[in-house]
């Protein structure tokens, strides 16, 4: 007579675990997207494991490494995109990063004082994708897409103006400035 070889009833507990973990390992590889750089002025605010960026306040990625550039002028941000975010990153998408800040336009990024410095970003309208940007150094008044009217105004003297100051039409506030700069002979300022 033959012995029937009985499963043992004591592998089934870590078989089922093993498998848990597997699918659980799956779920969460199957969620992340591309991996990105961006390069930085400097790496104020930024965190390794805890800087998300964000598109309309929702998390889409986190900053997975800081390292200086190999000029040493700048900082790279390399960061690890959600999956469902890859069509924002096209080749004129712009970075910026998010902290508390008062200016003439008021405060910025009040919510950033509990929660931390990110890094958000604005889609871009070309039909070539990217995984390296450069970010802006300050956040911008107007983002892509947004409409609105455009002006450059050239004057001799600045009369007082700054960032953020607001442009009036008939008494109502229609506009801001978005940037102050001399022009290419340094002759006029051009806003």
């Amino acid at each position: 007579m033959k012995k029937k070889k009985k499963i043992n009833l004591i592998w089934l507990l870590p078989t089922i675990a093993l498998l848990v973990g597997f699918y659980l390992a799956y779920d969460r590889y199957s969620q992340y997207g591309a991996i990105i750089q961006i390069t930085f002025p400097n790496a104020e605010g930024l965190e390794v494991g805890k800087t998300k960026i964000r598109y309309k306040n929702l998390d889409i990625g986190t900053v997975r490494d800081v390292r200086l550039s190999p000029a040493l002028d700048s900082v790279i941000v390399e960061a690890q995109m959600d999956k469902n975010a890859d069509n924002l990153l096209r080749k004129d998408s712009e970075f910026w990063i998010v902290k508390p800040q008062i200016s003439t336009r008021g405060v910025i990024g009040l919510s950033t004082i509990l929660s931390g410095s990110y890094i958000a970003v604005s889609i871009g309208k070309s039909e070539e994708y990217s995984r390296s940007f450069k970010a802006l150094e300050d956040i911008p008044l107007v983002e892509k897409g947004e409409r609105g009217l455009r002006l450059q105004l050239t004057t001799e003297r600045l009369a007082g103006l700054n960032v953020g100051s607001p442009v009036y039409y008939q008494g109502m506030t229609v506009g801001q400035v978005e940037k102050i700069a001399f022009s290419k002979d340094f002759r006029h300022i051009v806003i």
